[in-house]
């Protein structure tokens, strides 16, 4: 009995940390997806990695809904030439809510005028229908 409650519980430990990985490979490639349709202006994908319900915050303190981002986006507001992260910590809230923080580095056009921004950032991931999606982002410059 005390060997079967141990093999038990050594597959929980391993069966969490195998899905914690899997996870956490998902929500990487989902990141890396997003910063890649921003990359490209490719606003179909940008719609589809965003809720309904989004929440954006810029560096610059400009707040925006799902259909302003989309706007600024289409209309060239921002343009982006490279959008890169690191150093970034994940806390898994459960199964369908991420929230990660972390380092972001990027570089493009904001009203046609050229910008470079480094700083922190707080991202809120949700699951819905089996599809990651960004619900939160917040950036704060880094400041010399």
């Amino acid at each position: 009995m005390k060997l079967k409650t141990i093999l038990l519980f050594t597959f929980l430990l391993l069966s969490k940390s195998i899905f914690s990985q899997s996870a956490l490979n998902e929500i990487k490639a989902f990141e890396q997806k997003r910063y890649q349709a921003l990359i490209n202006a490719d606003i179909a994908t940008t719609t589809k990695l965003i809720s309904p319900d989004l929440l954006y915050t810029h560096s610059n303190l400009n707040f925006e809904d799902k259909a302003a981002y989309l706007f600024a986006l289409t209309s060239g507001k921002y343009k982006f030439e490279t959008f890169e992260t690191d150093s970034t910590q994940y806390v898994f809230l459960n199964k369908k809510t991420v929230v990660a923080a972390g380092l972001v580095h990027m570089q493009g056009r904001y009203n046609d005028t050229p910008y470079k921004l480094d700083g922190r950032f707080t991202a809120v991931y949700t699951k819905k229908k089996q599809q990651w999606q960004l619900a939160a982002w917040q950036t704060t410059k880094k400041v010399n």
